[in-house]
């Protein structure tokens, strides 16, 4: 039985950190034993379902990148309101301590 191992890496400007591994087998064992060549037919399949699923997990990571740089948008922003609540609630308890001061002369 003769394999041959494909390797292809997907990258997006570099950024991809996986790699697609693909063992195409060149001839294939029957139940009976006996050796078959694999049709062209099939080969193409192969290469067909291999194209398929890489393009397939090529839009998975660009979803997951989008989706990544949505969130960590989002986080930004959150840290930001919190931010400006934070203040929001110093500069309240500043003026009730300058009211309870201004009260209690």
């Amino acid at each position: 039985m003769t394999f041959t191992l494909k390797t292809r890496t997907l990258s997006a400007d570099g950024s991809n950190s996986f790699s697609m591994w693909n063992m195409l087998h060149t001839t294939r064992i029957n139940l009976c034993g006996c050796e078959e060549t694999m049709s062209k037919r099939d080969m193409k399949t192969a290469k067909d379902m291999t194209e398929a699923m890489e393009e397939k997990m090529q839009r998975l990571h660009e979803r997951f990148t989008k989706i990544s740089a949505q969130l960590d948008s989002k986080i930004d922003e959150m840290g930001t309101r919190i931010d400006h609540f934070e203040n929001n609630v110093a500069e309240l308890m500043t003026q009730v301590r300058m009211e309870e001061q201004r009260m209690s002369k």
